[in-house]
């Protein structure tokens, strides 16, 4: 069975050809205890409008995602638990 995140990246690159490694930061660094009962991965998923010059950051009221990210995200995660299975 492939390690969670090479399911992850390959859904990424299936459906995706702006895919790229972020670098690591300590956003999202509760995750680590549900990976201590549960094996999964993590994703990030890019929200920001496309030209657009300013980052917002996400606990801010300025706040402004691109809600068609949201249907990328649908698709990574229906790709990947496609791929988990098969």
């Amino acid at each position: 069975m492939p390690h969670h995140a090479d399911t992850l990246t390959a859904a990424a690159h299936e459906i995706s050809a702006q895919v790229f490694e972020a670098e690591q930061s300590a956003g999202a660094e509760d995750f680590a205890w549900y990976l201590d009962r549960i094996p999964g991965a993590l994703a990030r998923l890019g929200v920001r409008r496309p030209g657009d010059p300013v980052s917002r950051d996400l606990h801010q009221g300025s706040f402004d995602v691109d809600e068609r990210a949201i249907s990328v995200g649908v698709r990574l995660l229906a790709t990947a638990t496609l791929l988990s299975v098969t």
